[in-house]
Order: C-alpha cells, then sequence, then structure tokens
C-alpha cells in the first residue's frame, strides 16, 4: 500500500501495474478512512484475476489525464472516531462509537474533483465482503463508488460493473454549486453493469450527461436521477 501511494503521486507520467490485492487499511491513520491521492498523468492497471485495490479510495484533485482501468475496487470503508481497521476488512469498534455511531458518508472507492480527461474502465466496484447490515454501528459505513464533482469536467466511465451498493454514482454534489459545475460535467456512462445497486444509477446536477447502452438488474429504488439544471440523454439501455 505503501509502494502504490507513492507511485501514484505527483505529475510524472507513469503507468501503474496492480497485479496482487492493495489493502488500503495499511495506510490508516485516522477517522473518516483512507484516500489516497492520484497525480495527472497516471494510468493505474490491473493485470491479473487478482488485481484489487480495497479498504479505502482513490482521489482525483485538480488533475488530469488519468485513467483506472481493470481492477476491483471494494470495501470504501469510512471509520467513526475512536475505530480503526480489524486486518480482516472490517472495523474494531470501541464502545464510545457504539455509543454515539457517525454519519459516515466521507469515502467514496473513486472521487473526481476539479479535474478532467478522466477514463475509468472495466473496472468492478463492490460493497464487498460487507453488506450495510453487518457493519458495526450504523448502515452507511460506504458513501459513493464514484463522484464526479466541483467542476469535473471530460469524464467516461465504460464497461465497469457496480454491484451491492446504495449510493452508486453522483454527478454535481450542491444545489448551490452552479458558478463551478455550469459547461462542466460533461460525462458520458457506455457499457456499465449495473447489478443489484439501489440509487444514483448516476445522480445528476448541471451536468450534461450521456448514458449509453447500459444495463440495470435488480435495481431496489431507481436508476438515472435528474436534478437541478441536468442535461441527460439516456438511449438504449436495459
Amino acid at each position: 500500500a505503501h509502494d502504490f501511494r507513492d507511485a501514484v503521486r505527483g505529475d510524472l507520467p507513469a503507468t501503474i501495474y496492480v497485479n496482487s490485492k492493495i489493502d488500503l487499511t495499511d495506510l490508516f491513520v485516522s477517522s473518516p478512512g483512507v484516500i489516497v491521492d492520484v497525480g495527472s498523468n497516471k494510468s493505474i492497471i490491473g493485470i491479473s484475476s487478482e488485481s484489487e485495490i480495497t479498504g479505502g479510495g482513490l482521489r482525483i484533485r485538480g488533475q488530469e489525464q488519468v485513467i483506472i482501468r481493470n481492477l476491483k475496487l471494494t470495501n470504501a470503508l469510512s471509520f467513526d472516531e475512536g475505530e480503526y481497521p480489524d486486518g480482516n476488512g472490517g472495523i474494531q469498534t470501541n464502545l464510545q462509537s457504539r455509543l454515539n455511531p457517525g454519519d459516515f458518508t466521507e469515502i467514496d472507492a473513486i472521487t473526481i474533483e476539479n479535474s478532467q480527461h478522466v477514463w475509468v474502465d472495466h473496472n468492478y466496484f463492490s460493497d464487498e465482503p460487507w453488506i450495510a447490515a453487518d457493519v458495526p454501528t450504523g448502515s452507511n459505513r460506504h458513501d459513493g463508488l464514484i463522484d464526479i464533482k466541483r467542476g469535473s469536467n471530460w469524464v467516461t466511465i465504460s464497461n465497469n460493473i457496480f454491484t451491492n451498493h446504495n449510493k452508486t454514482i453522483l454527478v454535481g454534489h450542491s444545489d448551490s454549486n452552479a458558478a463551478q459545475d455550469l459547461d462542466k460535467l460533461k460525462v458520458t456512462f457506455a457499457y456499465n453493469w449495473f447489478k443489484g445497486t439501489e440509487q444514483r444509477n448516476p445522480r445528476v446536477r448541471f451536468g450534461e450527461v450521456h448514458v449509453l447502452n447500459n444495463l440495470y438488474t435488480d435495481i431496489s429504488s431507481y436508476g438515472i436521477g435528474v436534478g437541478v439544471s441536468a442535461q441527460v440523454i439516456a438511449e438504449e439501455n436495459v
């Protein structure tokens, strides 16, 4: 995990190959959890069936030219104050946290913020190994699988599987962020499978979003959410 964090930093062009499971909770310091910042001009590519990033989130903030491809991204956990990883993909919870559970809406598998030219392709996203009811002191330990916000632009989300999650994908984080988001948040969702997710597949504010040739199965709430000033073209979805 430490080598991975160091490899994805900075702006120098680099391709980072992931050939096994990387547990980001090895980097855990404190609540709300682990976020690894990805710099510009980086390609993060899985090269085996064991290529996985688990236990935390990747953040692309103020960057450009980033590719994330062929990975499993799982169990991006949020921790309350005083909690810490148990070493098995779960949480050690002290008494105070059990009595005062937090909101747990901090860590996304991938956050794209004020960035452009980002491609997320052929990945598998899930809350695995947890389901919400199993996680201590509150059900909302996982925020988004992907958040695209704060003026991000020219983003493609293609050929991914999204499963076992509630608030799947958010485009535009706030109704009051028009100054930064208008004429931005141009995003394409193509050839993805939303399988057993609940909502936000995606949910859109302000953006100009193309939702093309995606498959939706076992959706428990809704598919595409259209919010303030959203422009969505949805075609050839099932």
